[in-house]
């Protein structure tokens, strides 16, 4: 990981956004949903690159341990 923010962007929504190798980043969003629940969004954004890039490896990975 290159270097991370995380923030609260309104009340019960925290946003974690982070670098990585490769020009990729990161976006976990967690937003509360009521009930003792909340849902979990991962985006990434890479820098330009020629083609249709293959699908980010580190958003299953990310995805895969907050399931764990």
């Amino acid at each position: 990981m290159l270097g991370g923010v995380i923030r609260e962007e309104r009340p019960g929504t925290i946003e974690a956004t982070f670098g990585l190798i490769g020009s990729d980043r990161l976006t976990c969003t967690i937003a509360a949903m009521g009930s003792g629940r909340s849902r979990v969004t991962i985006e990434t954004r890479r820098g330009a690159q020629a083609g249709n890039p293959p699908p980010s490896p580190y958003v299953k990975a990310l995805a895969d341990y907050l399931a764990g």
